[in-house]
């Protein structure tokens, strides 16, 4: 889950716990970015369902500040690079 934020011409992309830049990018830097506490900005709610077709668990959730589940770093690969089909 990946969000993207304007404020006042600005963009600010919401990093996830385990990317590169997740200390420059991550929750607290959202707050911030929107002069708000974490408290007040987290969680996001959203709701797409009105404007897209589609699985409503995927076009509605919650973003929390932190997950609560954390992948390990071999569980974020295997997502990110598909296994060869076995023959």
């Amino acid at each position: 889950m990946t969000i993207s934020i304007e404020r006042g011409g600005r963009w600010f992309h919401l990093a996830r716990y385990h990317d590169f830049d997740a200390n420059e990018r991550g929750p607290q830097q959202l707050a911030a970015f929107l002069d708000l506490t974490i408290e007040d900005v987290f969680p996001i709610s959203y709701d797409l369902l009105p404007h897209a077709n589609g699985d409503a668990k995927a076009l509605r959730g919650v973003i929390q500040a932190k997950p609560n589940e954390v992948l390990t770093r071999e569980q974020v690969i295997a997502l990110a690079v598909p296994r060869p089909a076995r023959r």
